[in-house]
């Protein structure tokens, strides 16, 4: 990990530069496929390419030492991680048919199957959301104490207590009501 130092100079001499781009960014007067677009775009590399590689190089750094010497920061992102993964398996849950492959041909609809997913994804993670915050609700009604600090380790893409398989109909006619809710 220490071998490549990066070259502290090289960002100095591009500093003014590399803001120019950073407020680009942030007021959006550029996108960052374009930057990067223009920044390959002649054959040999671009001073501010150089430039961004050794800044990135730093803040790799940073984020290294603060992984290894704070336990609390490397624990959120462990947590972070699992919802992710969460993720990912309830995504992949959801897509069990055809063996979990994008089946269409053509692009127009290779996208709107993975929007579809995305979609069945999304109301799969409300209606556990909705269950969860009215579970919660329930033991704080009971008098049982839920601190808040424990929520953010709570994640609604669990998908154990979903049936994936059967025939589903929706009634598209009414707006469905949020309660009353099933009991389980």
């Amino acid at each position: 990990m220490l071998q490549h130092h990066a070259q502290v100079d090289v960002i100095e001499r591009h500093w003014d530069d590399l803001l120019r781009i950073a407020g680009s960014l942030r007021e959006g007067t550029v996108s960052a496929s374009l930057l990067i677009a223009r920044l390959q775009a002649s054959a040999r590399q671009h001073p501010l390419s150089k430039a961004l590689i050794e800044y990135g190089k730093l803040i790799r750094t940073m984020h290294s030492l603060r992984w290894f010497t704070d336990e609390t920061f490397r624990r959120r992102i462990g947590r972070q991680l699992n919802k992710g993964e969460a993720m990912n398996e309830l995504r992949q849950q959801i897509a069990f048919a055809h063996g979990q492959l994008i089946w269409h041909r053509h692009h127009e609809d290779q996208t709107m199957q993975a929007h579809c997913l995305t979609l069945v994804t999304n109301a799969c993670i409300l209606s556990t959301t909705n269950y969860l915050q009215d579970a919660i609700d329930a033991e704080r009604a009971a008098g049982r104490i839920i601190h808040n600090d424990t929520l953010p380790h709570i994640s609604p893409a669990r998908w154990q207590h979903i049936n994936f398989y059967g025939t589903y109909n929706f009634d598209t006619t009414a707006v469905p009501d949020r309660h009353p809710l099933r009991h389980t």
